[in-house]
């Protein structure tokens, strides 16, 4: 009798647990994309929006966090006219979502959000005669620039997504040539070179050329004289 009861109790409490596991929504569940997706010039500004879609259900106080790159605007939500004005909304009524920001992190907490149903922040909030509110791009140039998306929603410990977005940071207009070999020193007699001259954008990214282009070099030597070579 002694054994059979002991059995039993440990069936008992290992059914318990297993059922408390069950009942713990995943941390990094759901996906994440952001609008528009095109190619971002090197300092240009605009308004994005990034998309949490939610495979789970949240419970109160469940989180999503999502970190601005660095380089570009930090966000903010106490003036909707100045620069990195966020704003964050959702398709379910009972969502409710409240912001809190540090540095380049937003967090969103909900009361609860159903399957399936999203959460918007869009970044640089202009609309409603704001054109301040925009957010200013980072000014290097660069593939693939994670929107860092985290979620949890238990709101114990957010985990990245499986798939965060990305956007591309290209290379303005070309504003000036630069010099992209080293100085080195021309011998009277004899030839030095070749000079490679490099196009870049404002922010001295390299910037693509489109076409072929005629560029004028010149020299206060009276004797110096320059042969084209690609």
């Amino acid at each position: 009798m002694r054994t059979l009861s002991f059995g039993i109790v440990a069936a008992a409490v290992m059914f318990y647990g297993t059922a408390v596991l069950a009942g713990l929504a995943t941390p990094g569940s759901g996906s994440a994309t952001i609008s528009p997706a095109a190619q971002v010039t090197a300092g240009s500004q605009g308004m994005w929006t990034i998309d949490y879609a939610n495979t789970e259900s949240f419970s109160a106080g469940g989180i999503i966090e999502i970190t601005i790159p660095t380089g570009w605007t930090p966000p903010q939500d106490g003036s909707p006219s100045s620069a990195g004005y966020v704003t964050v909304s959702s398709d379910h009524g009972g969502a409710n979502p409240a912001l809190s920001i540090a540095g380049q992190i937003v967090t969103i907490t909900v009361d609860n959000l159903a399957v399936p149903k999203h959460v918007f922040l869009v970044y640089g909030d202009s609309t409603g005669a704001n054109p301040g509110a925009v957010s200013t791009a980072q000014t290097n140039s660069q593939s693939a620039v994670e929107f860092l998306v985290r979620s949890d929603p238990d709101g114990l410990a957010p985990a990245p997504v499986a798939s965060s977005p990305t956007l591309d940071v290209v290379a303005g207009p070309i504003t000036q040539l630069v010099y992209a070999t080293s100085a080195f020193i021309i011998q009277t007699t004899g030839e030095a070179g070749p000079l490679r001259i490099q196009a870049q954008d404002q922010f001295g990214n390299p910037s693509p050329v489109p076409s072929d282009q005629q560029i004028n070099l010149t020299s206060t030597s009276p004797q110096g004289s320059f042969s084209m070579s690609t």
